[in-house]
């Protein structure tokens, strides 16, 4: 079964931790696969969005994935599943 996920921009400042200030709906996609980093990579390629290799990570936070700053951390994009 295909699961659907939207794509948000964030927005976020570190106070200790980071936490989200704001977020802005960019696209979604859609997938059956169990491993959703691929598909979440390949739609912000197709959005324009590239990050050069070894920058950026992808952390599961309970059913949200974030693309990540290697080393400090904050988040970029999020993947929400919808529907």
């Amino acid at each position: 079964m295909k699961q659907k996920y939207e794509i948000r921009e964030i927005d976020s400042w570190n106070d200790g931790s980071w936490y989200w200030n704001e977020s802005w709906h960019i696209g979604e996609f859609k997938t059956a696969s169990l491993n959703v980093n691929q598909p979440f990579m390949k739609t912000l390629k197709k959005l324009g969005i590239t990050f050069p290799k070894g920058t950026v990570y992808i952390a599961y936070d309970g059913d949200i994935l974030e693309v990540r700053n290697r080393k400090t951390d904050e988040p970029y994009f999020a993947a929400i599943p919808i529907d």
